[in-house]
């Protein structure tokens, strides 16, 4: 098996032909169906109200603010100051830069993504699983398409280009990554020092002399909090403090008091919303390969794409839904944490028996009827469900299909090829 810095062979990556015609189908899919609200109203349905802050922000460059704004806010001006500066130039308002960035960030994330899966040799099948995994999820591309916010959008292009260097070690990748995702969000601020870990134990970085590795571990997680301590600086002319406190502003204080057990049942439903379907592909995998009596060993890089999903997942997980700006908006702030989630399954499905190579047909109609149906939501799709209930059956039932289908599949390739599996099971060691 090819190591993630080895560049596999032509046979063993998925035609690109036939991946960008599906990303292309998996696109459309979604333009058909997104329900198109104008801007107030667009972000009334998404509850990005956040984006109404940054539009603030955009509208008063290339100057800045007269007015003070919250500093969670104040935070991500970089991002939304170009793009309003951007527009003032060409004449067009801050609206149209947004959408722009709205257009780079699927471009970007998605051609990222692709080239991730072919350097680990994943067929077309298998490739597509963890772009559509992704790209299709309800909270990615429809809520944006819906009202852009430019600065999740920077986050996660940033933390794509972080994830893509690390893949092909380039370690210039995962600077340049690093930059872009802290001028996103403060997300970045636990998300980098994750990604660290995989610069310090992943393929391709480990075999380096130990002063190199702790150089590099290190510089990312420097630049972050350099250029944060910049930003911070440079905005207390128009900044006043409002941002969570701990553990003030967690879910801690809220446990005992009356009605937590169904407000903090709400929120972890909230959280959990975007990442069913994953975890339905991902059991789907496990399950195939315990069927088939295969030891399930996953890579190093399986649990460091984890943890920089969970650094990003637990910063929504651990605030008190209660915080202005929180509630009811848990699972937009989920689904940043998504990528890396996407490629773990990748690094799993790299070492399990065929990568879905040989997948029969009613499996690959089950795996796209199980992504499209998930994605349709009661609020971002013009078809599909009519409540929230409907939405979460719905997306309940399509992860039950996804994960049989991959368990049926994974299974009885991995009875069919046992020493391929045990060859996998090395390379991971």
């Amino acid at each position: 098996m090819n190591s993630a810095n080895e560049a596999p062979s032509v046979t063993d990556r998925a035609p690109l032909g036939i991946v960008v015609a599906g990303v292309g189908a998996m696109l459309a899919f979604l333009a058909a169906t997104n329900h198109w609200y104008g801007w107030d109203q667009g972000i009334r349905a998404t509850n990005a109200l956040d984006t109404e802050t940054y539009a603030t922000i955009a509208a008063a460059a290339p100057g800045f603010l007269h007015i003070d704004i919250g500093s969670a806010f104040t935070e991500r001006f970089a991002v939304p100051w170009v793009l309003g500066s951007a527009g003032e130039l060409f004449g067009v308002g801050p609206h149209t830069p947004f959408r722009v960035m709205f257009a780079l960030f699927v471009i970007v994330t998605l051609g990222l993504t692709v080239d991730i899966c072919r350097r680990l040799g994943l067929g077309a099948s298998a490739t597509l699983l963890c772009v559509g995994l992704f790209a299709l999820n309800p909270y990615v591309f429809r809520g944006d398409a819906i009202a852009p916010g430019p600065v999740d959008e920077a986050f996660v292009t940033g933390m794509a280009i972080v994830l893509w260097g690390l893949v092909a070690v380039r370690f210039a990748g995962v600077i340049a990554g690093s930059v872009v995702a802290i001028l996103g969000r403060q997300s970045a601020l636990l998300a980098i020092p994750a990604a660290a870990v995989w610069l310090w134990v992943g393929d391709g970085w480990r075999s380096r002399p130990t002063r190199e590795r702790a150089l590099r571990a290190l510089l990312p997680v420097a630049v972050v909090l350099i250029l944060y301590g910049a930003i911070k600086l440079s905005i207390t002319s128009f900044t006043y403090s409002f941002a969570p406190t701990i553990p003030g502003d967690t879910v801690i204080p809220v446990i005992g008091h009356p009605g937590s057990a169904s407000a903090l049942a709400t929120h972890l439903a909230r959280i959990a919303a975007p990442l069913v379907l994953w975890a339905g592909a991902v059991a789907g995998v496990f399950g195939g390969l315990l069927l088939a009596g295969a030891r399930v060993r996953p890579p190093r890089e399986f649990w460091c794409a984890l943890g920089i999903g969970g650094s990003i997942i637990v910063q929504p997980l651990v605030i008190s839904p209660h915080f202005p700006g929180f509630e009811a908006n848990e699972q937009r702030l989920t689904a940043l944490g998504l990528l890396p989630l996407c490629v773990a399954l990748a690094y799993l499905l790299r070492n399990s028996a065929t990568s879905l190579k040989a997948a029969p047909a009613w499996a690959l109609a089950a795996g796209a009827a199980a992504l499209g149906a998930a994605s349709l939501h009661d609020k971002f799709t013009v078809l599909g469900p009519h409540s929230n209930g409907q939405f979460v059956a719905l997306e309940l039932l399509a992860a039950a299909v996804l994960a049989a289908s991959l368990a049926a599949v994974v299974g009885a390739a991995s009875k069919r090829d046992p020493a391929g599996v045990s060859r996998r099971d090395q390379s991971m060691a």
